[in-house]
């Protein structure tokens, strides 16, 4: 139900929930209210009247942000490590393709010729890298917390899609195997 509290336009969403949750949605800083089907009207008015100013500044700082852009991999790029901002910088590769940190910017070593798929898959290994190096340093600490050990701690970070198919110990293959 869509419904204009004070100048506000909210979409109000009825469920059988506990409580009220409130949210401003981006891109363009909609406001969203799921209430539990027994609140009045009148109490959700109440409500969105009162967190007005939380709605506000939430609204300001969706505005605030810079449009999304479709990525193309360029030099200059901002890209995220971390929930750091990036700077994306391409160079010539003399043999195979890498990519490495050099202070904030994140570097790839391209051939000219690179679509931005490929681009986009040497950075997606990039990322598999970095979160298996972050895996592998705080698996020590969790296996004293919780005293399991993996099987196998290489290739932690892989996609799901590498990991379809497997081989059981009785010679048999499950799903994809001979990918």
């Amino acid at each position: 139900m869509q419904r204009t509290i004070d100048g506000l336009s909210v979409t109000i969403v009825r469920k059988s929930i506990k409580n009220m949750h409130l949210r401003v949605l981006s891109p363009n800083g909609e406001i969203q209210i799921t209430a539990p089907n027994r609140l009045s009207v009148s109490q959700i008015d109440r409500f969105v009247r009162e967190k007005r100013s939380w709605i506000e500044r939430r609204q300001q700082i969706l505005a605030a942000r810079p449009a999304p852009t479709c990525p193309d991999f360029s030099d200059g790029q901002t890209v995220y490590l971390w929930g750091e901002s990036r700077r994306l910088r391409l160079e010539p590769a003399a043999r195979g393709r890498n990519a490495f940190l050099r202070d904030q910017d994140i570097v790839l070593q391209v051939h000219p010729g690179d679509t931005p798929a490929q681009r986009q898959a040497l950075l997606n290994s990039f990322y598999r890298a970095q979160l298996d190096a972050r895996i592998r340093a705080c698996l020590p600490y969790w296996e004293g917390k919780t005293g399991l050990h993996p099987r196998q701690a290489e290739g932690a970070a892989r996609r799901p899609a590498d990991q379809a198919g497997r081989i059981d110990p009785q010679g048999q293959r499950h799903g994809n195997a001979d990918r």
